[in-house]
């Protein structure tokens, strides 16, 4: 009895060994290939993602030999696509690594002919790069990718819209919001059927819109939103619809129909415990009964509004480094800065702002967004100085010249800021620039070296023939044959004629020399201004290293001519009768 307690133990605890160590994937084992890859989907959102790095590696590793072993193609693309993508996605990101994971994937099924495949696995490694700031290099891809499936035919693309939503949100982030605009479009077009997503699209179509004043578009957008919402009964999307409506109202002036939307977003988000949203709903509020003049309602709205900031903070306390809600802050800062100069605590008011603008310049250039100081920006600035020229009546004058001096200091360093980032912007367009003409002369430059060479080659090349035929002219001296000697005396003739520089030849020979050899000419001319042209043309020639035989061929004159003229150039110049031109035209 004692000995099969035992057994029974010993096997509990290996059973037990074996389960802690099974991979996540070992139940592919028992699964048909055809099954396999929804398995695997189902698995990496719900348990490879929450894995620590080295362990979701690890996984993914082995199901990556598993898919190989089994010579499951198909499994084998999805094991690199999966790995590529938990690359990109991880903390902190491998993007290289994630790169090269794709590009083996689109490999992998550029094998398969007239399979749309490579093309979504391009436009997923674009949109991953992208979001990863590789912007040039993603967005490549993005349009190579969007390109062959617009050609393939959007509606033929099982799904497309989530393609089209991801070229829309690229375009959105480049500020192209019109391009952004048509993709959105479309994914609205081919999303017919998905609420979630056509709700998703509607909002993100109403903030552009939002953002470029377009408030009765943007208003349109969002009330498609409030629509879809309340037919199925999608609590959170309704109350997210009643806030954005919220603002569209408040913008237009419509403050008594913006504060029931707004309440209503604020009391829906609590119910959900979105403290996010909530917040948001009630600064707005605050600000509504500011321009009411409700003080009493924008204190103890303002005093709840603190509330949920510390629930938010809490929320994030744990991860704080990874929270980069801006917007909250932003937001946060700005209201309080405008209910502090509304309740006439400019102090508070004044330490708000300061935070605000502050925040708000470094998250500008963050992005290296060239419009350092944004439309709010503005608009708080007037309101700065609208509420100092309404202080004035108020408060002492010292007082006053104070703020006035706070405010043109940071206006200053604002405009600094700008001119310092658009100087060095301009400094490397201009570095830019230097590079290209530089690149463009010296590949003419290049072009006119391979010209000049050719010709030289030809000259020499047509001299060597002239040679040889006059060496077999004179082994046909005693050959009776009087017409084979006329043939080569004509050849030799013509070779020679061909090889005259004429007026035309040289002001063609002079233009490419004088870009290889810059300056030379005028230099020559500068220095020794008696020197007539043929003198000129004799030292060009030599420039180039031709003998006196190749300079009398291409002259048409005599090789005894070249020297003669060798001779009484170099007595004009004032050189030994010994010296080589060559050595003086080089220095020239």
């Amino acid at each position: 009895m004692i000995l099969k307690n035992r057994l029974l133990l010993i096997f509990f605890f290996i059973g037990t060994y074996l389960n802690i160590n099974a991979g996540v994937f070992d139940t592919l084992r028992t699964v048909e290939p055809k099954k396999r890859e929804s398995i695997v989907g189902e698995i990496f959102r719900n348990k490879i993602k929450p894995l620590p790095v080295e362990v979701a590696f690890k996984e993914l590793d082995e199901l990556l030999a598993f898919a190989k072993k089994e010579k499951d193609e198909g499994l084998v693309l999805y094991a690199l696509q999966l790995k590529g993508f938990y690359c990109f996605n991880t903390i902190p990101a491998l993007p290289e690594q994630g790169h090269q994971y794709y590009l083996d994937a689109i490999k992998l099924a550029e094998k398969n002919e007239n399979n749309l495949r490579p093309d979504l696995l391009m436009h997923e490694l674009g949109f991953n790069l992208f979001i990863n700031r590789d912007y040039a290099k993603g967005f490549g891809y993005l349009l190579r990718a969007d390109e062959k499936m617009k050609a393939y035919g959007y509606e033929n693309i099982s799904g497309v819209y989530r393609n089209l939503h991801k070229m829309a949100m690229v375009y959105s982030e480049l500020k192209n919001y019109s391009k952004a605009i048509i993709y959105y479009e479309k994914a609205i077009e081919f999303a017919a059927q998905d609420s979630f997503y056509l709700m998703a699209f509607y909002n993100d179509v109403g903030l552009i819109y939002n953002a470029q004043k377009l408030l009765d578009k943007a208003q349109y957008s969002f009330e498609k939103i409030y629509t879809i919402a309340q037919a199925l009964n999608d609590t959170s999307s309704y109350a997210l619809a009643a806030g954005n409506l919220g603002d569209i109202f408040l913008q237009k002036g419509q403050l008594d129909t913006a504060t029931t939307l707004l309440e209503k977003d604020y009391r829906l988000s609590l119910e959900f415990e979105n403290w996010r949203s909530a917040f948001l709903a009630q600064l707005t509020l605050v600000h509504i009964d500011i321009k009411k003049n409700k003080t009493a309602s924008a204190i103890s709205r303002m005093e709840d509004a603190k509330q949920l900031m510390l629930k938010i903070q809490d929320l994030y306390k744990s991860n704080f480094d990874k929270f980069h809600d801006h917007e909250i802050w932003i937001e946060y800062y700005k209201q309080l800065a405008y209910f502090n100069f509304h309740i006439k605590n400019t102090t508070e008011a004044f330490l708000y702002l300061d935070s605000f603008v502050v925040l708000n310049d470094s998250i500008n250039l963050m992005n290296d967004d060239n419009m350092l100081v944004n439309l709010e920006t503005q608009i708080m600035a007037e309101k700065h100085l609208n509420d100092l020229l309404l202080l004035e009546k108020e408060q002492k004058y010292q007082r006053l010249i104070r703020n006035v001096i706070i405010v043109s200091f940071l206006l200053i360093v604002l405009f600094a800021i700008r001119f310092f980032v658009n100087f060095k912007k301009k400094k490397k367009m201009e570095q830019v620039k230097l590079q290209l003409k530089q690149r463009k002369t010296q590949q003419e430059l290049n072009k006119a070296k391979s010209e000049l060479t050719q010709i030289v080659s030809g000259l020499r090349e047509k001299n060597l023939m002239i040679e040889q035929f006059k060496q077999e002219l004179e082994h046909l001296k005693n050959d009776s044959n009087s017409e084979k000697i006329k043939e080569r005396q004509k050849t030799i003739e013509d070779l020679t004629h061909a090889n005259i520089l004429t007026d035309d030849d040289w002001r063609r020979f002079r233009k490419m020399f004088e870009e290889v050899y810059q300056g030379f000419f005028t230099r020559l001319e500068l220095k020794y201004p008696e020197l007539t042209d043929s003198e000129v043309r004799l030292l060009a020639l030599f420039k180039i290293n031709l003998s006196n035989h190749e300079i009398a061929s291409m002259i048409g004159i005599s090789s005894e001519s070249v020297r003669q003229t060798s001779f009484r150039l170099r007595k004009k110049l004032n050189i030994a009768t010994n010296a080589d031109l060559l050595d003086f035209a080089e220095n020239i």
